[in-house]
């Protein structure tokens, strides 16, 4: 199995592996810095050895294969330079970061909260279905990005940390707010959002969906 450096520092961009096989178009490789798309996050792009990564995915068995546009100058053994399209993921980071941030808060403004999915693109968008005991509608949306803002200038550390009685059970906690199960990629703290808005989508019964955008 690779070795992750993405789950020890989620801010390198750049890894030397050495490549383990090559399926099709996919080169799997003894370690990465390519998150691969799994939990709603999209997976990484960027280049190997100069080749267009199109993509990362998880294969069932939790091995990463990572999407090449020409796999014919990979073998087995060879020794690679990965360089991620870092932009993009930046901002993979901050939208996964403000939708548990999002997510965290509205408790404190519509009540005890269960959360029915969520999903984010790399353009810097996300949405989370929530099941609140107040309808978060107009002003109620309105409350929850103006805290939402007040707290991401405020800043606060977001920890991660995988549980030592569970294997690959990854927990990630925003300062004070309850821990969350979440296997992806998140910003060191808070601040680094930047301003987000949002908007609410009726997607059911009980259900809002809100919107998150990053506004810069």
């Amino acid at each position: 199995m690779a070795r992750k450096i993405f789950y020890e520092n989620a801010y390198d961009s750049t890894c030397t592996a050495k490549v383990v096989a090559v399926e099709g178009n996919a080169v799997i490789l003894d370690q990465t810095v390519f998150y691969g798309e799994s939990g709603g996050q999209p997976g990484d792009t960027g280049t190997l050895n100069g080749v267009k990564v199109l993509g990362a995915k998880v294969r069932d068995d939790g091995e990463i294969l990572h999407i090449v546009e020409d796999a014919s100058t990979f073998a087995a053994g060879n020794d690679v330079s990965g360089l991620l399209d870092w932009e993009r993921r930046l901002r993979i980071m901050r939208i996964h970061t403000a939708l548990h941030l999002v997510g965290g808060v509205a408790e404190t403004v519509a009540g005890k909260c269960q959360y029915a999915g969520s999903g984010m693109k790399d353009s810097g968008e996300g949405h989370l279905d929530i099941m609140a005991e107040k309808r978060i509608v107009g002003e109620l949306v309105q409350q929850l990005e103006a805290k939402c803002n007040e707290v991401i200038r405020k800043g606060a550390e977001v920890k991660s940390w995988f549980d030592e009685l569970k294997k690959d059970y990854r927990l990630v906690q925003i300062d004070s707010l309850a821990p969350i199960p979440c296997g992806g990629t998140h910003v060191r703290n808070i601040s680094q959002i930047g301003a987000i808005k949002l908007r609410r989508e009726n997607v059911g019964k009980g259900k809002d969906r809100i919107i998150v955008t990053l506004s810069s």
